[in-house]
């Protein structure tokens, strides 16, 4: 479902603001509760579950996300596995790379959590899917 935008044969949304619309989303904004194998790229996204790729003129937010994000400001909540570049990364649980001016880790020791550059987090516990 879609509030504003094109749905195409290409599985593609275009419109101002893409919901749950298309693997590839293209819009101003795009929000959803799931991209799965594809991307999305706008001036700001937010989707629960990334199994992709977010880029963004502003913000990439998402609770979960396998894949990539770039941005000046990216956040996941719950678990990244993949890639943040942006000038603000933040990520919690996962396996992850971060290159900003700027990244920060939830977990882990309190001389971990901050640094400039580059952070990184390798989690002890296997990448489970999530089924939902």
């Amino acid at each position: 479902m879609r509030t504003d935008g094109v749905d195409m044969k290409f599985d593609i949304s275009l419109g101002i603001a893409n919901r749950d619309g298309g693997r590839f989303r293209f819009g101003v904004y795009n929000f959803g509760e799931h991209v799965r194998n594809g991307f999305e790229f706008g001036v700001a996204n937010y989707t629960r579950r990334v199994e992709g790729a977010q880029g963004a003129v502003m913000f990439n937010g998402a609770n979960y996300v396998n894949g990539f994000q770039i941005a000046p400001v990216n956040i996941v909540i719950e678990e990244l596995y993949g890639l943040q570049i942006g000038l603000y990364c933040f990520a919690n649980e996962g396996n992850y790379l971060q290159l900003g001016v700027l990244t920060y880790r939830e977990s882990g020791p309190w001389y971990t959590r901050f640094s400039p550059f580059v952070g990184f987090r390798r989690s002890k516990k296997i990448q489970k899917e999530r089924k939902k």
